[in-house]
């Protein structure tokens, strides 16, 4: 019985604002997890389109969108600029959740 006690004593008290810093918490962990995912999805865009000549071939054959994988601007800007700026704007957005819950 002294153990749980013990044990009790030392739980991490929910912070301020009850049940809504639990949820800002939650959210803000899945937008952090959501970024890391998008920052790191160019690399795997990249090796998917690329490992292979006859997937890259198998790829851009295809129908539209698809077709315009082979271009360079249309690849350059839907596969790897912009998925890595959405990761960064939400790594920058659950930061900041996370400083606003500390105040």
């Amino acid at each position: 019985m002294a153990n749980i006690e013990r044990w009790r004593q030392h739980e991490t008290p929910v912070r301020a604002g009850g049940r809504s810093g639990l949820a800002r918490d939650l959210i803000s962990s899945a937008v952090l997890g959501l970024g890391l995912i998008a920052v790191v999805s160019p690399v795997f865009f990249y090796w998917f389109i690329h490992g292979d000549t006859d997937r890259y071939l198998w790829i851009i054959n295809g129908p539209p969108p698809f077709d315009q994988f082979g271009g360079g601007p249309y690849q350059l800007w839907i596969l790897y600029v912009l998925p890595f700026l959405a990761g960064v704007g939400f790594i920058g957005s659950a930061l900041g959740i996370r400083r606003r819950m500390r105040r």
